[in-house]
């Protein structure tokens, strides 16, 4: 299943991100790709907020990983400065494998196979103000439905 809004502003983004945070009661993998300047960390921003947490996420290009405590725990990982040589130092599969919450991964197009689950996948393409924000996934189908009827002011 596929689902798509149309973001008009940094503000829909963290909405959209807030609305998906709300609807999530169990461990979940998202990933988060496309160009620099998009959004995601916005989206993360928005989704921290929809799982409770009061520290807002800040983008973790430097620190690789963050992990933030709320209603479900999140692990915010940025994979854009790693290379492959650095994952196993990092240890970054068991990581992800054995996270009991919401992991949130951007730039995950460039290490799939490190990918322990089916994600719910979010592609974010910008075109000035506009950003199209793209889902994806079989296997959240409920979820994307539920997010679907919440967000229906973006569609």
């Amino acid at each position: 299943m596929s689902l798509s809004f149309i973001s008009q502003s940094p503000e829909d983004t963290f909405a959209l991100g807030m609305q998906l945070g709300a609807l999530i009661e169990t461990p979940i993998l998202i990933t988060l790709d496309g160009d620099l300047g998009a959004g995601k960390t916005h989206f993360v921003q928005g989704l921290a907020k929809g799982l409770d947490i009061l520290d807002i996420p800040r983008s973790p290009t430097f620190s690789i990983m963050e992990e933030y405590k709320g209603r479900v725990l999140l692990l915010h990982v940025d994979l854009y400065r790693l290379e492959e040589e650095d994952l196993e130092p990092l240890g970054l599969e068991e990581q992800l494998e054995d996270w009991e919450g919401v992991i949130a991964v951007e730039w995950a197009k460039k290490f799939p196979h490190i990918l322990p689950i089916e994600p719910l996948a979010i592609h974010i393409q910008h075109n000035g103000e506009l950003r199209h924000v793209h889902f994806s996934g079989v296997e959240h189908r409920d979820l994307l439905k539920n997010l679907e009827k919440r967000c229906a002011f973006l569609s």
